[in-house]
């Protein structure tokens, strides 16, 4: 994680995306490919075709990396049930289904 942007500044901006995109809740990629084009200056370097800014703003200190952002939204879903997708709710399902069944 970035030494000069802490982790509450991505859990908000994290929880935002979670809030106003549904369909990233239950897909990862998606979200990282979210929040590199909203939130850091990756989305410039796509829009001009270069490569080298490209590279240097994935490597910048400030875009976190996918691993983070996935550690970010899971524990914004444990922290908000409701933001949880439908994969998290299927599997929460299944559990309590498997506990009946013992």
């Amino acid at each position: 994680m970035s030494v000069s942007k802490d982790l509450t500044t991505v859990y908000d901006e994290v929880k935002h995306l979670l809030r106003t995109k549904t369909e990233l809740r239950d897909n990862d990629k998606l979200l990282w490919l979210e929040y590199i084009e909203k939130f850091t200056s990756v989305s410039s370097a796509v829009k001009t075709g270069d490569w080298s800014l490209f590279k240097s703003s994935i490597l910048d200190i400030d875009t976190p990396m996918f691993e983070s952002i996935s550690r970010v939204r899971r524990k914004i879903q444990e922290d908000y049930p409701y933001l949880a997708g439908n994969k998290i709710k299927r599997l929460e399902i299944e559990k309590e289904v498997k506990e009946l069944v013992r």
